[in-house]
């Protein structure tokens, strides 16, 4: 939703700076054509980074509850009795244990919170006169990896929900190639 919304602000920013003359000593266009239009231009673009501040406050919210859930679960998990020799605290081969997914839960709320953090100061410095402070908003929301790659490295890696089936389909399906 944010890149259409950035890339929608770009194009009026650069629509915005053609009419304007920000970019030239003179403007191109005779200001009774371009006023009207420059209005028009800096009104969409006004509602489109509210539509960005809002989506960043939801992002915000949601992490709230995560954060809220979260702090129940190091309550619960505390409560636990960890000499007990049960699979879900030490692991097994397909189930990793208790500590290691906590705290990759927690490493993921760590980089969650940072993010939306930097998109909320980010998006304040958003105006419409600066295309750079859109370009750099819109190199912060692009992913690192292609999202394929990403979820094939993951499923490929991945062994700790996978049962033996898969292993035996795998298999086949190479033995047929």
């Amino acid at each position: 939703m944010q890149n259409d919304l950035i890339y929608a602000i770009w194009v009026n920013s650069q629509k915005y700076l053609i009419l304007s003359g920000y970019c030239y000593c003179i403007k191109p266009y005779p200001e009774i054509i371009s006023n009207r239009y420059e209005m028009e231009i800096m009104k969409e673009m006004r509602n489109k980074i509210k539509e960005v501040h809002n989506s960043n406050y939801r992002m915000g919210n949601s992490l709230e509850d995560i954060r809220t859930k979260l702090t129940e679960l190091k309550i619960r998990c505390d409560k636990l009795d960890y000499t007990v020799e049960s699979p879900f605290l030490i692991g097994t081969y397909y189930l990793k244990s208790l500590s290691y997914t906590r705290n990759l839960i927690e490493n993921l709320f760590q980089y969650f919170y940072k993010h939306i953090g930097k998109l909320k100061c980010w998006a304040e410095l958003l105006t419409p006169e600066d295309s750079t402070s859109i370009e750099d908003y819109m190199a912060l929301i692009q992913p690192s990896k292609e999202y394929e790659n990403n979820i094939t490295e993951y499923t490929d890696s991945c062994k700790c929900m996978r049962s033996k089936r898969f292993e035996r389909i795998k298999q086949k399906s190479c033995v047929k190639n």
